[in-house]
């Protein structure tokens, strides 16, 4: 018997790309599907580099880092652009996230976003939409692996609630399990692990004093695990109940900065994991090292070997 183990991290990014392309532009991109993670993959570990104090300095000074930065961005801007004029040109009508943004009017002038601004809205929504998706999805296939009992509590509720149909929208509200299982792997592994918040204003309070200008960083990888929030924090326990702390869990931030793409992540993580576990179990490869590498996003250090069984 020949097995063939595929790297689950690569594929949950080819179908996460495949996603946010039908969301954004109603395009599938399976010709370009390697070329956009490539570059993708590109922007984001640059940008790791550019939110540290010398950032700005990595990409005024020839480098092969620079180089591949620009190079990854042209690729995306002709890809990105290539999808506007097509929308311009086009008299079909869409539903998607192009076409809401296209017909949207300055409330003052009347005049509508110009080709810069509507690619730097899609590129942030494309970035952000893919790299997250695609962590958050191969975490929670990493963990259920390593947690037969939960799987199986996992399928037979989607046996039950999908009777071998494909998932839709409606039933994410019958898939607590589901639900709870994906929130517990984003407690354990949130695919955004750390943001910075610069104070506007000097704070000056009995736990701490901040000068205006100043940045302060919260780590969700590390919030996620405090002991006197979560009860056996280092243990995967879908079960356990939310935090009383209002900020105690924070996978897409809080406040006015809360990720706008929140409910749509939510919708989306259920329904793939229901849709994947209800035709295939996914083991870890034996002896296969897990590690987090900790760059813009969460991400298995060494891809994430795994031998697929169809059920």
């Amino acid at each position: 018997r020949i097995v063939h183990a595929i790297n689950a991290a690569h594929e949950m990014g080819n179908l996460s790309l495949d996603i946010v392309s039908r969301t954004l532009f109603s395009t599938q991109t399976d010709l370009q599907a390697e070329q956009i993670g490539a570059a993708l993959d590109q922007v984001v570990r640059t940008l790791n580099h550019l939110v540290t104090p010398w950032g700005n300095l990595l990409l005024s000074i020839p480098s092969p880092l620079r180089r591949r930065y620009r190079s990854s961005l042209e690729e995306l801007d002709q890809i990105i652009y290539g999808f506007i004029a097509d929308r311009r040109n086009s008299k079909i009508e869409h539903t998607d996230l192009l076409s809401m943004l296209m017909n949207a009017k300055d409330p003052d002038t009347g005049i509508g976003m110009p080709d810069l601004q509507l690619r730097d809205e899609l590129m942030t929504m494309f970035v952000a939409g893919h790299d997250t998706t695609a962590n958050a999805l191969s975490w929670t296939l990493y963990l259920l692996s390593q947690h037969p009992e939960d799987r199986k509590k996992m399928e037979e509720e989607v046996d039950e609630v999908l009777k071998g149909r494909p998932a839709q929208m409606h039933d994410t509200a019958k898939l607590p399990c589901t639900v709870a299982i994906f929130r517990e792997s984003l407690r354990m592994y949130p695919p955004v692990w750390i943001l910075g918040r610069r104070a506007l204003k000097p704070i000056d309070t009995p736990l701490i004093q901040l000068r205006r200008g100043a940045i302060v960083l919260v780590s969700m990888a590390i919030l996620h695990r405090r002991p006197e929030l979560f009860e056996e924090a280092e243990l995967f326990i879908p079960s356990r109940r939310e935090p009383e702390h209002r900020y105690a869990f924070l996978p897409f931030g809080a406040g006015s900065r809360l990720c706008i793409g929140e409910r749509f992540a939510w919708l989306e993580g259920v329904l793939c994991l229901a849709t994947i576990i209800q035709k295939w179990q996914l083991d870890l490869v034996p002896g296969t090292i897990v590690e987090a590498q900790p760059l813009l996003t969460l991400r298995p250090r060494f891809g994430l070997p795994m031998i697929p069984t169809l059920r």
